[in-house]
């Protein structure tokens, strides 16, 4: 991982579980966390641990339903660290009433792929600009994902449990 030292990644929904796991290791590699999460409180909470262990990690506020907070995180990156390296859209919300489609209540469904889907989209969207003059991964790993590819859920979760590296997907521009 020597290739990925010195540089920037933001990572939605960092604040807690995976995400938290992930801005752990790859700050441990020597990258520059910007953690993710559209709670103040969590996020600088989180933010402080992974200082507290040594880590470059700035929290940014961003929530992913909220186009405001979008572009103000896109611009707090831009003014502070002027570009970003890398992308990984680990937020996600699960909605009580989404399930079986014989059940699910189409709004919880629609919450969800508001979130999930749209928010993940318009967050990646938002970032290209920081990303355009460089080649650079744009990474997404939500556990919305992980519906698609239950067996990459439970690698990913093993991983995580273990302490071992962290799975990232990455996709080239």
């Amino acid at each position: 991982m020597q290739a990925l030292k010195n540089r920037i990644a933001l990572v939605t929904g960092a604040n807690k579980g995976i995400g938290f796991e992930i801005a752990r290791q790859l700050g441990e590699e020597g990258i520059r966390i910007l953690v993710g999460a559209r709670d103040p409180h969590r996020g600088e909470a989180a933010a402080a641990e992974l200082r507290s262990k040594g880590l470059a990690v700035r929290y940014v506020q961003i929530d992913l339903t909220d186009p405001v907070t979008i572009s103000d995180a896109v611009a707090d990156i831009e003014a502070h660290e002027k570009r970003l390296d890398i992308l990984i859209n680990n937020a996600a919300i699960t909605s009580a009433g989404d399930g079986a489609p014989s059940a699910a209540n189409i709004e919880a469904v629609r919450r969800t792929f508001d979130t999930n889907f749209f928010g993940t989209l318009a967050v990646t969207q938002s970032v290209l600009s920081l990303l355009s003059d460089r080649p650079q991964a744009v990474s997404s790993m939500s556990p919305a994902d992980w519906a698609l590819s239950p067996s990459l859920a439970i690698r990913i979760q093993s991983s995580v449990a273990s302490g071992s590296s962290v799975i990232v997907l990455r996709k080239r521009l």
